[in-house]
């Protein structure tokens, strides 16, 4: 039993860590994994430019299911002290799971960082201001009024069957919806991600929708 739930936490943690460098890496150049400054092993390690040059950025994820309380963070700078002291890096991001107490922010010290990987995805991506995009651009159109659900073969609810498909992990293959012109594939991809961009409203640990229109590409080929 305690070695399974040592598995589970572990890949959880690596699961965050990939998508803290995920994040980054739309953003900054040279992002590394699990690598040791001055004794202390980073999760990431991530470069960016300023006026005298690259300047190297130390990252620890925490994705633990509480909130991370004052005396955490103070060990976690506690532990970079060293690396920030022989000048191995020039700061710290904190990154968390969920959201932050304001005790937990004080004495933070000036080169150190703590963020929400919310507060990440909006920083870097801007994330919020596109979700509420996708939601209007089907609620405040005449398609709401009008839509109807479709279904895949045998009663099959399409939207219920996409999101099975886009939950399940071990899925490797990509999905393709078929149809003529009129069947409903633009208005269905407006409703799916409208929806899927609710879920994430209510929950930033849910998948965020990207929509694209496949047309604007075929014309330039």
């Amino acid at each position: 039993m305690q070695i399974t739930m040592n598995i589970n936490t572990t890949e959880q943690g690596d699961k965050f860590s990939d998508e803290v460098a995920s994040i980054l890496s739309t953003k900054f150049s040279n992002i590394r994994r699990e690598v040791r400054v001055s004794g202390k092993r980073a999760d990431i390690l991530f470069e960016s430019e300023s006026i005298i040059g690259n300047e190297l950025y130390a990252v620890e994820c925490k994705s633990q299911n509480d909130k991370l309380s004052p005396r955490e963070v103070e060990d976690i700078v506690s532990e970079y002290n060293p690396a920030k002291r022989n000048e191995a890096i020039s700061g710290l991001l904190i990154v968390s799971k969920h959201q932050i107490t304001p005790k937990a922010q004080e004495g933070l010290p000036g080169w150190a960082i703590l963020k929400t990987i919310e507060q990440l995805y909006e920083e870097i991506l801007g994330v919020k201001d596109y979700v509420d995009f996708l939601i209007n651009d089907f609620e405040n159109s005449e398609l709401e009024k009008y839509y109807i659900p479709i279904e895949f073969g045998d009663s099959v609810d399409a939207f219920d069957d996409v999101i099975s498909w886009a939950n399940n992990d071990d899925v490797e293959n990509g999905l393709a919806i078929l149809g003529g012109y009129g069947t409903g594939k633009t208005s269905f991809s407006k409703f799916l991600a409208a929806r899927i961009a609710e879920q994430y409203r209510k929950n930033t640990s849910k998948r965020i929708p990207i929509r694209i229109k496949l047309g604007n590409f075929s014309r330039r080929c």
